[in-house]
């Protein structure tokens, strides 16, 4: 294996993307179990459409953190030593496509519930954030 080709600053740029990526996630999850555990269903008085929205835009959301994840915990094995560099990138094509589609369908988002919205802001801030590392390491690495 090869020595840790990530420098001091970009290790713990993946740990803090690393550590909210897992909080936001943490975060939607005990969200959604409070939502699933209410006797009445919140959305229920909401048009088809937008509960159908809303299904979409937390899967969507689940799907973006899912692999920024993913991507994450393959730049933590390679900056252990447990992978390559090189393995890292190879084993990451195909996540973190863009997702400009996805935020020109999300932008009118103002029918869906305020948590919901915040959850997508958040959760395409965090992607964005990254997308940059990816960017980043990707230079780095060579």
């Amino acid at each position: 294996m090869e020595p840790n080709t990530m420098s001091g600053p970009m290790t713990a740029f993946i740990e803090d993307a690393y550590q909210d990526t897992l909080s936001l996630m943490t975060e939607l999850r005990d969200f959604l179990a409070e939502v699933q555990a209410a006797p009445e269903d919140p959305n229920a008085d909401r048009p088809p459409d937008v509960r159908a929205r809303i299904v979409k835009e937390i899967s969507s959301i689940t799907r973006n953190l899912t692999e920024a994840m993913a991507w994450l915990l393959l730049q933590k094995a390679a900056g252990a030593g447990e992978i390559t560099p090189e393995e890292a990138e190879t084993r990451a094509d195909g996540l973190l496509a863009q997702v400009d589609a996805d935020r020109i369908a999300a932008a009118d988002g103002a029918e869906l519930p305020l948590e919901i919205r915040g959850y997508m802001d958040r959760s395409r801030r965090l992607y964005d954030q990254v997308l940059s590392l990816r960017e980043m390491v990707s230079k780095q690495t060579g």
